[in-house]
Order: structure tokens, then sequence, then C-alpha cells
């Protein structure tokens, strides 16, 4: 059964814009790592919170959870992907004030 996972980032007030950026360098580094995922990227301009876009999401969807932790281990286990997303974390600590996660499977 297919799997999505939703990234959800609550951005800083006035950050939306740079942090659609920031979240697109992550497909950029999972392709130079040799994880080739579909990315979609969505932003939330009527969450209330602000008068900006505070929150984005951040989509990925897997054929199944084994496929989504392989991908995950490949992430972790390809030279220099750490340093790379260990670099892309320390940036996102500057644009959100939090962040969740959420995985769910797809039934059609």
């Amino acid at each position: 059964m297919a799997i999505l996972q939703r990234r959800i980032f609550y951005g800083k007030v006035g950050k939306g814009a740079e942090l659609i950026e920031h979240v697109r360098r992550m497909d950029a580094i999972m392709t130079d790592h040799g994880v080739v995922n579909s990315m979609k990227v969505l932003s939330d301009f009527n969450s209330g919170r602000t008068d900006r876009t505070d929150r984005i999401v951040v989509e990925f969807r897997y054929d199944s959870l084994s496929d989504m932790e392989s991908v995950e281990t490949q992430m972790l286990t390809e030279p220099g992907s750490q340093k790379d997303f260990d670099e892309f974390v320390a940036g996102l600590g500057e644009l959100i004030h939090h962040s969740e996660v959420e995985h769910w499977r797809l039934h059609s």
C-alpha cells in the first residue's frame, strides 16, 4: 500500500517565501545522493496565523513503507549526505518555529 509522507513546517513570520526556497533544496540534495522521489511543496496562504505564508507542507509519495525506509537509509548512508542534510536542517532552524511529520496510507 502506498504511503504519503507530509512534513509540515510552521514558519516564522514573513519567512514563507524563504522557507519554500529552502525546502526545495531538499529535492536537490536527494537527487545529488541518488534518491529519485518527486516532492510536492504546498503553501497555506490562509492559515490565519500571520498575514504571510507561514505554513509550508512538503509531500513525498512512496510505494510502500519499506520503500520509504530504504530511501531514508540510502540518504543516511550515501557518502556526504549526512553533511548536506545537517546543513539543510541548520538552515531550516532559522526559518521555522517547529515542524510535524505525518505518514498516511493511500487507499485510492
